[in-house]
């Protein structure tokens, strides 16, 4: 369960950081090139409806993974929760 609420944090982090980084500089502030062109073209509301679609999916995955292979789930866990943190954390750079 702590494995799940660091994941649904760091990522949390990741969208809110950059909700702020767009509002101040744009989306051209978004290092992430496939971030951008969602946001460009289909909008912010379809990137956080995907974000947080991108949570259950990690959370799920976990659930099932971690009953047969648990380092692949810890695996899964770890990876989702750093790219949020670096996420957040380049939003926050760009952000100034």
């Amino acid at each position: 369960m702590a494995a799940l609420v660091a994941v649904a944090t760091a990522q949390l982090a990741d969208l809110t950081t950059f909700l702020g980084m767009v509002g101040l500089h744009g989306i051209g502030a978004e290092a992430n090139p496939l971030v951008a062109h969602v946001a460009r073209t289909a909008g912010l509301d379809v990137l956080v409806v995907a974000k947080v679609g991108l949570i259950g999916f990690v959370a799920l995955t976990f659930a099932i993974v971690a009953k047969v292979r648990e380092r692949l789930a810890a695996s899964v866990v770890t990876i989702a929760t750093v790219s949020g943190l670096v996420g957040a954390a380049s939003n926050i750079i760009a952000i100034g």
